[in-house]
């Protein structure tokens, strides 16, 4: 049976300095800039209403789709994770990538080519995000307003509370190849399946996982959001992800962030079956919510 992917969470990131693109189509060719220090997030941020701010980022599959003319271009999350980028215009077209920041956190190793009519497919996950398949999921916990009382001894309790509760979520994510080798071969097994993203990065990043941030070459591991996403605002779509890249107008999702207790914990990564090498669940996951807001 296929694995599907159903857990999405998406980190926001800060391009610093301009990363450019240059696009040659029928309407010729045309150099494109993204960043000037701008936020941005994949899939899991407003799309026209996005500032470019740390809590209101620019969605980055939507600006390049704009940028490049929406009437020739498509730039979609396909449920797989992958980013696909389709030409529609006539002849054949190409992207290069002046930068390869831009080109990393996309997923994609080179310049595109793509015949009218076509597209292409990142060969990696993009960065800064978490696919998963399956989750123990807590659903949203609302926590204790602050109070402050007193029982005084005719049994009267004096109180003072400011009337609001938080919420949390702590996901377990299940089942993550182990890294990007593993599901590569998971793939190779079943064209039609969606393994999640690798636990792991690359080796060479094990221990600097925020090593040439934002544009670390792919692949991303899912651990490198965790120890790179404290104070970060993320996108989430907890048990909707299917759903919601099958109809991305107008989809919901939550903007949450990592709580204290989960950036610093000590270790989020372990074997989902004792003995078993090939998959890794990434646990201790928890997160703090903002607020609900639409694609």
């Amino acid at each position: 049976m296929a694995e599907v992917i159903d857990y999405f969470l998406a980190q926001s990131f800060k391009l610093l300095g301009e990363q450019k693109a240059t696009v040659t189509d029928a309407t010729g060719t045309n150099p494109h800039d993204f960043g000037g220090g701008l936020h941005y997030r994949i899939f899991a941020a407003q799309t026209s209403g996005g500032a470019g701010t740390l809590t209101n980022p620019h969605e980055l599959l939507y600006e390049i789709a704009q940028a490049f003319g929406p009437l020739l271009w498509t730039v979609t999350l396909r449920p797989s994770g992958v980013v696909r980028i389709q030409y529609d215009g006539a002849g054949t077209a190409s992207v290069v990538w002046n930068s390869s920041v831009l080109r990393n956190i996309l997923g994609f190793s080179g310049t595109l080519s793509i015949p009218s009519g076509t597209y292409v497919e990142g060969g990696y996950l993009p960065t800064h995000t978490i696919f998963a398949t399956a989750a123990h999921d807590s659903g949203w916990i609302d926590e204790p307003a602050r109070f402050s009382s007193a029982r005084m001894p005719s049994g009267v309790v004096y109180g003072w509370s400011d009337s609001r509760s938080g919420m949390t979520r702590k996901l377990d994510l299940r089942l993550l190849p182990k890294d990007n080798a593993a599901r590569a071969a998971l793939i190779a097994l079943d064209a039609s399946t969606a393994p999640g993203s690798p636990a792991c990065g690359l080796t060479s990043r094990r221990i600097n996982p925020g090593a040439a941030e934002p544009g670390q070459a792919p692949p991303w591991g899912a651990v490198e959001s965790i120890a790179t996403g404290g104070g970060k605002s993320f996108g989430a779509m907890l048990g909707t992800f299917d759903a919601c890249v099958h109809t991305p107008s107008g989809a919901t999702f939550e903007h949450v962030y990592l709580t204290p207790a989960c950036v610093s914990a000590p270790s989020h990564l372990a074997l989902s079956v004792d003995g078993w090498d090939a998959r890794r669940d990434l646990t201790g996951v928890e997160l703090s919510l903002y607020a609900e807001e639409t694609r």
